[in-house]
């Protein structure tokens, strides 16, 4: 997921090179043209690492949903409906259990 303060450094960067775009170019404003450079080189690689942390954060995602996925299918909910652990046991606690758990907790 993008950052929020990478975002805005592209959107002030963007911003800078529109501004720029309509000077004139007497424009005592105006970038030099060395600043111009490095501010489009530095926007370019910005863009390009926000992209690829997009899409690294994306793919990790989607590996979780799929792990999670594939791990549910393989091991269905026992017949109380707690998750099986791979022993066979249900991860649910019996209601006895659970109302003294309940009870210590409040």
């Amino acid at each position: 997921m993008p950052n929020q303060a990478t975002l805005a450094e592209i959107e002030i960067a963007e911003l800078t090179q529109t501004v720029d775009d309509g000077r004139a170019p007497t424009d005592a404003f105006k970038l030099l043209p060395s600043l111009r450079t490095l501010l489009d080189t530095r926007l370019a690689d910005l863009k390009t690492k926000d992209a690829a942390t997009l899409t690294t954060e994306g793919g990790r995602a989607g590996a979780q949903v799929a792990l999670r996925t594939d791990a549910h299918v393989r091991r269905p909910p026992g017949p109380d409906g707690g998750v099986r652990t791979p022993g066979g046991v249900s991860s649910r606690l019996p209601s006895a259990r659970v109302d003294v758990h309940d009870a210590a907790t409040q």
